[in-house]
């Protein structure tokens, strides 16, 4: 009676252990069920309008477009659309939810990622994430460059956590003057990238 009991003790944590899994196993479905995917392509300037609404404030707009006034007009934006490269749009089904460019490229070298903004509804969904290593990917491919570097603002303290997360280093600071004429300094930052990097997490998220 005693070996009985043991016996169903056991099945009866083998069930529980195996549930327990199996919601596990549930919820993590659920949750990358819920997650949103995103794709990107080259920006065109029926783009930009759309871009222009993304900075609510002067001070989101100093972040993404320093020379900028707020509001940002397509004017404003299509000067740096025409001077950068790879000015890229992301999305959410066809919602246009984030863009970026690249520019000072020397290839085989680096380059800097800019105009960084992300659509106010999708803040906080991981677009972000999803841009520095789409942005980081074309920068290997098309030039071949072994740095991604990036400038951030001391005052833009969302953007330097999330830059140090992905791996961005800061390696210079330069005193500059925001909208109102305010001191503050522009953290200059970069990244090591290099091609096998992509094809390893391509290889692995799936």
């Amino acid at each position: 009676m005693i070996w009985f009991d043991k016996v169903t003790k056991r099945f009866r944590v083998y069930k529980i252990h195996n549930q327990r899994k199996f919601v596990s196993l549930l919820v993590m479905h659920l949750l990358e069920a819920m997650t949103p995917i995103y794709t990107h392509r080259q920006s065109n300037l029926e783009d930009l309008p759309q871009i222009c609404t993304f900075p609510q404030n002067p001070t989101e707009l100093h972040f993404m477009y320093p020379k900028a006034t707020f509001p940002l007009t397509f004017e404003q934006l299509k000067l740096n659309f025409d001077n950068r490269s790879n000015s890229t749009v992301f999305l959410s089904d066809k919602t246009v939810v984030a863009f970026a460019n690249l520019y000072d490229i020397e290839p085989s070298k680096q380059c800097f990622l800019g105009n960084v903004v992300i659509n106010p509804l999708f803040r906080g969904k991981g677009v972000s994430e999803y841009l520095l290593k789409t942005m980081a990917e074309i920068a290997v491919q098309e030039y071949q460059v072994k740095e991604l570097h990036l400038t951030c603002f001391n005052t833009n303290t969302p953007g330097l956590l999330l830059y140090l997360k992905t791996g961005f280093t800061p390696y210079a600071m330069e005193k500059r003057t925001d909208f109102e004429g305010k001191s503050l300094l522009a953290v200059h930052m970069k990244k090591e990238v290099f091609i096998e990097q992509f094809e390893f997490e391509v290889k692995n998220y799936f």
